[in-house]
């Protein structure tokens, strides 16, 4: 009897311990998303964070900037692979900078509770983000995942004050022409006038529910992407700016 008693509580020791290093959350198919509001010369700036994570170990993460004048903002997507045990993580973030012409790397420190959620760490990515807050907490949320996007239209319009009465209406169109290729159109209207201002070829690739994109803009190819957070909604970046498109058809 005293044999099988040690030979019990071993067993649920073992178990207690295994049980331990179980993550309460898997990072995988969330988009984790926080925001964070700080002032700039008097100006309030708005940070949105979006860590997709659309595979056991890797994802892309969106940072955007934008402020009451600004109707489309900034928007960064980098590629990241991560590792994820017992609550806690590191994302290793790539990011192509498209002035210097180089690939950057960053680490960027994860861990999960219950109270706070997922805790992204920012102090490695200070040279990179001119933030004043060293982590921001984010909290999971789905998004869409259609098979393709083929033959589907995103649309965003917005206007643009020039003077006392006059504004500038801002139409753009993004259409999904094959599994590779999609077309971003800008027309503009002024004064009842319309015009096309430019269009674009976008080379893209896309696979559970995150896009990544390549533009030839002016002289050097831009790399972007774009994910839904529901059905009918896209957050697209061109790899500089920040385009919140709603579906059309």
């Amino acid at each position: 009897m005293k044999t099988r008693n040690i030979t019990l509580a071993a067993a649920a020791l073992l178990s207690m311990a295994f049980t331990a290093c179980v993550p309460d959350i898997d990072l995988k198919g969330h988009a984790w998303t926080g925001n964070a509001n700080y002032n700039e010369d008097g100006e309030r700036i708005n940070n949105e964070f979006a860590l997709v994570c659309n595979s056991d170990n890797s994802g892309t993460l969106f940072i955007s900037e934008t402020s009451a004048d600004d109707p489309m903002g900034l928007c960064l997507v980098m590629p990241f692979s991560y590792t994820w045990d017992d609550n806690n993580g590191t994302a290793t973030i790539k990011y192509e900078n498209p002035e210097e012409q180089k690939t950057q790397t960053f680490t960027m420190p994860l861990s999960y509770t219950k109270t706070e959620g997922l805790v992204a760490y920012l102090d490695n990515l200070k040279t990179l983000l001119d933030i004043p807050y060293p982590n921001i907490n984010l909290t999971s949320k789905n998004y869409a995942n259609p098979s393709s996007l083929v033959s589907t239209h995103w649309v965003m319009d917005f206007d643009e004050e020039i003077g006392e009465e006059e504004e500038i209406h801002y139409h753009y169109e993004l259409e999904f022409v094959n599994a590779t290729g999609a077309v971003l159109s800008l027309t503009t209207t002024e004064g009842g006038e319309e015009n096309l201002e430019d269009r674009w070829n976008v080379n893209y690739t896309y696979s559970n529910g995150v896009g990544h994109t390549s533009i030839y803009f002016f002289g050097e190819t831009i790399k972007g992407g774009f994910y839904l957070p529901d059905a009918t909604h896209m957050i697209f970046s061109d790899g500089e700016n920040r385009l919140n498109l709603v579906k059309k058809n």
